[in-house]
């Protein structure tokens, strides 16, 4: 089953430029859809798409690191590490079978609005060592 939502989107006379999110084949992809006659001017055609996906394999290491990002935000300051890793793993036990769901809500909660997503979805990803594939059309 595959879900869409669109993060956002600007369109005015001369471009267009969306973020979605989408969940699909148990991973996520987070994608950009630009429009017009800038883009034109970088690639020599007048539309580009590309996307960021984690593959199904991944998805429970990026709920585990979108739940630490949560814990470390709502935890009080001076809370130890270990205090937030146990945080993480009970909600990780809480979340068993459903973490592409919270994966698909912790997005588009964090991204929500943000035309630079994709961009801001992979670094994050990548520092903290979650594979992420790059893919573009044309």
């Amino acid at each position: 089953m595959s879900k869409s939502k669109l993060l956002a989107k600007r369109d005015d006379e001369s471009s267009f430029a969306s973020s979605s999110l989408k969940k699909w084949n148990g991973g996520i992809t987070i994608y950009g859809h630009d429009m017009g006659s800038l883009v034109e001017s970088f690639i020599g055609e007048d539309e580009y798409e590309f996307f960021y996906t984690v593959k199904a394999e991944n998805i429970r290491e990026l709920a585990a690191a979108l739940c630490r990002e949560q814990q470390m935000a709502a935890a009080p300051n001076g809370s130890s590490e270990q205090h937030i890793d146990g945080l993480v793993q009970a909600e990780l036990v809480r979340l068993q079978g459903q973490e592409l769901d919270f994966v698909f809500r912790s997005l588009f909660r964090k991204f929500k609005g943000k035309l630079n997503a994709p961009d801001d979805f992979s670094k994050f990803c990548e520092q903290r060592g979650i594979p992420v594939e790059f893919s573009s059309w044309p």
